[in-house]
């Protein structure tokens, strides 16, 4: 989540002059070590909360499916699994005292609101998707056809550059895409021989909307992200995702309260507690940590769905899914790779033009201070 500095901190960053003249002293060697053990473990903490958030967003995709296969009606699952996200984000709200609603400006609070509502959609897409769908192909289809969304859309939009191993990626990651769906107009009989149904061709198709417009999302709210308490993005996502599926529930489906079948309480809580710290995990590794990354690791997920899509759900995933995730895992970690790549290590002309910036700067701020030192005192003007 979002830390603030204590004084502790702030006094530790001061550095004191020598003889008023404005230099610094250079940092012992405990401060170094500190700087040092403090990154280390930042990074640290980004991994591992990248992980957790792979690992814990494939188990909520099985127990989603267990609480719908027991008996809870679909809509009513989705609104149930929403619940959870809003009441673990007011603690910190009230802790770190950001107020959704005027921390920032009319416009971005706005912008907040619509973006929030973007991702709410998504929470109840893929919710509803894995109750259709088996939950390894649902997670690796929106690993893979995220990645690819972005990334195509940062370019046409964005102006981003897609370099040839990006290019490659990303059809790697659509050939696995292909072969997880295998929709009958390219396979034809091999997709019946598989078990394309009515219930998979609407899980996927859920999915698939989910993922796109989880990459426009993204891409839209870039620079949002960077103006805002990263609190206030998570909680305006819960908030309307418990108001979408609340609306959903009351006008499509048919909930059933109360719950009386006590075997459906383990799945249920399991869904709503893996899932909120899928969530908040998530948020706080990007904050931490590259978003390239985070998506590699994050990955993980796709492992860990299929694992449990077999040993708990007892789905035995088909050659073609092994395949396909297989690809997209590839895919989706190269284009990842591929993005780090490019924002680390910058062009010859890149370079050069960040430095024509930099000397740029440099002379705009020698030419305030020459003019400033050129001005008549008060003293010379009675004069």
């Amino acid at each position: 989540m979002e830390f603030e500095p204590t004084d502790q901190d702030e006094e530790h960053t001061q550095t004191s002059t020598n003889d008023g003249r404005g230099e610094t002293e250079p940092k012992g060697c405990y401060d170094k070590c500190d700087d040092c053990c403090g990154g280390h473990l930042q990074t640290l903490e980004g991994v591992l909360l990248a992980l957790l958030s792979g690992v814990t967003f494939a188990a909520s995709s099985v127990f989603t499916r267990l609480a719908s296969d027991g008996g809870v009606p679909r809509y009513q699952t989705v609104f149930i699994n929403c619940t959870s996200l809003v009441p673990v984000v007011l603690p910190f709200l009230i802790y770190y005292r950001v107020s959704p609603f005027t921390s920032q400006p009319i416009k971005d609070t706005l912008l907040l609101a619509l973006t929030g509502f973007g991702r709410a959609v998504v929470i109840v897409a893929q919710t509803i998707s894995f109750t259709f769908a088996p939950s390894g192909s649902c997670v690796a289809l929106l690993n893979g056809i995220t990645a690819v969304g972005a990334s195509l859309l940062a370019s046409i939009f964005l102006g981003e550059v897609w370099r040839l191993i990006g290019i490659l990626a990303a059809i790697v990651d659509v050939v696995g895409v292909f072969l997880l769906i295998r929709p009958p107009f390219l396979f034809g009989q091999l997709s019946d021989e598989y078990g394309h149904t009515r219930d998979l061709s609407i899980g996927y198709g859920l999915i698939a909307a989910a993922a796109l417009i989880l990459s426009a999302v993204l891409v839209s709210s870039r620079a949002l992200m960077k103006r805002v308490s990263i609190l206030n993005v998570i909680f305006y996502a819960a908030i309307m995702s418990l108001l979408l599926s609340l609306v959903m529930m009351l006008s499509l489906g048919d909930p059933v309260w109360p719950i009386s079948d006590v075997r459906l309480i383990g799945p249920l809580c399991g869904m709503t507690m893996t899932y909120a710290v899928s969530f908040y995990s998530l948020y706080r590794a990007l904050q931490v940590q590259e978003a390239s990354t985070v998506t590699v690791l994050r990955n993980i997920s796709i492992f860990v769905a299929f694992l449990l899509q077999h040993y708990v759900l007892e789905m035995t995933p088909t050659v073609y899914d092994i395949v396909g995730a297989t690809l997209i895992f590839v895919g989706t970690s190269a284009v990842s790779v591929d993005t780090w790549w490019y924002k680390t290590h910058p062009t010859s002309d890149e370079k050069q033009q960040l430095l024509d910036k930099e000397g740029h700067k440099l002379s705009s701020v020698g030419g305030a201070i020459e003019s400033k030192d050129q001005e008549p005192t008060s003293g010379e003007n009675n004069d």
